[in-house]
């Protein structure tokens, strides 16, 4: 679907058009990373019943669908319908990098949502959202398709539902506010709050942003959280950010990696930070997750 490339510095694609692969009630049609040259254009092809995930993972570029133009940026998630005429252009200073992942489910309820989605939803400039838990899935997904085992059916049917599922509620949740720009409800607000800060762990460079997203005063919002919630909107970020942290090292993922995708000044202020809430450096816990898998290993028959 997309080997139209007019150049790219990277490229992985994993395409399965002739016979999806299955995972559950997931149907993986293609798969893959693409890290582009300067004005790298992706031509215009025709996307088939399926739907598709863009995942902005750096640089800039500019998403056409059906003739309409929508700009996108690190961090940003597109969702493309089927039968969509579709186009990728990469921004020239800022080359645009990005994984992406074509699918179908056939589970009723989602199949269904995801139709009620393609209708709520059909303006391309209302298709993007951010959610740091699908890009690090997708990331996920990207890895275990490249080496298969006797686990990966188990795996990617877990990841490829966790998908869908919070791509239905990222767009509920747009549809909930949809028109409403304020609420009166404390507690609305701070779950508000916290739904930002969990969907955007990985992108927020600070606080602000959660006020700014809301159309609320960081400092009421802040005053408000505190005393509804009894803990302050840094001290929920920072536990959130070292449970995104342990998810990650748990997984085998790169320390410094880690330090620098949670916005941490350096590894050595993320090694402290996760020390004083986990009892052990990040280095430490890393290497007991790694013997445990190995034991467990062993241990299957």
């Amino acid at each position: 679907m997309i080997d139209k490339i007019k150049k790219y510095r990277y490229h992985l694609n994993n395409a399965y058009f002739d016979s999806p692969l299955v995972f559950g009630e997931t149907r993986l049609w293609q798969i893959g990373r693409l890290y582009c040259a300067p004005g790298t254009i992706i031509a215009e092809h025709t996307h088939p019943n399926l739907f598709e995930l863009t995942i902005a993972t750096e640089g800039k570029g500019i998403i056409s669908t059906n003739g309409i133009e929508v700009p996108v940026k690190s961090g940003d998630i597109y969702l493309s319908f089927p039968y969509e005429s579709h186009k990728i252009v990469s921004d020239v200073k800022s080359p645009l990098q990005y994984d992406f992942i074509a699918f179908t489910t056939e589970n009723p309820e989602l199949s269904y949502t995801l139709e009620a989605i393609t209708n709520e939803f059909s303006s391309p400039t209302m298709r993007i959202f951010k959610d740091s838990a699908i890009a690090s899935s997708v990331c996920d997904a990207i890895v275990e398709t490249e080496s298969l085992d006797s686990y990966s059916e188990l795996m990617l049917k877990n990841i490829f539902e966790q998908i869908i599922i919070r791509i239905v509620r990222s767009f509920s949740q747009k549809d909930t506010n949809k028109g409403k720009k304020s609420a009166t409800d404390a507690e609305a607000l701070c779950y508000q709050a916290m739904y930002y800060i969990d969907t955007h762990v990985f992108f927020m460079k600070s606080l602000c942003e959660v006020a700014d997203s809301m159309n609320y005063n960081y400092s009421y919002l802040s005053d408000l959280f505190k005393r509804t919630t009894g803990q302050t909107l840094a001290d929920y970020h920072k536990s959130r950010k070292l449970q995104a942290a342990e998810r990650h090292l748990s997984d085998g993922g790169s320390v410094t990696r880690i330090s620098e995708l949670l916005g941490y000044s350096s590894v050595y202020s993320f090694s402290r930070a996760f020390k004083s809430t986990y009892g052990i450096s990040p280095n430490v816990y890393k290497k007991s997750k790694a013997q445990s898998r190995s034991k467990r290993a062993k241990e299957s028959p």
